[in-house]
């Protein structure tokens, strides 16, 4: 993992951190394009932040199911990892 990676994963954790016990809700609500922007801390982002995940999944990134199965498998993950460094 880059550093990159690091801090975009540390960011959506702390989104999930942040949101507490609304997080099931909030996430059932939220595109992946928001949370593409949320972990490239951009408010606003230039262009589209998905361009790189349409790219490896296609438009399943567009489906709501897609999108809680990403950050639900992504997050264990990263605490595996930060656990190893």
């Amino acid at each position: 993992m880059n550093d990159a990676e690091y801090l975009d994963l540390e960011r959506l954790e702390r989104w999930r951190d942040e949101s507490g016990n609304n997080f099931p809700m909030i996430l059932s609500q939220t595109s992946f394009k928001e949370i593409a922007a949320l972990m490239a801390n951009e408010t606003e982002p230039e262009g589209d932040p998905t361009d790189w995940a349409r790219e490896t999944w296609g438009d399943d990134i567009n489906q709501q199911a897609w999108v809680e199965a990403f950050v639900s498998a992504a997050l264990p993950k990263f605490q595996e990892l930060r656990g190893k460094l």
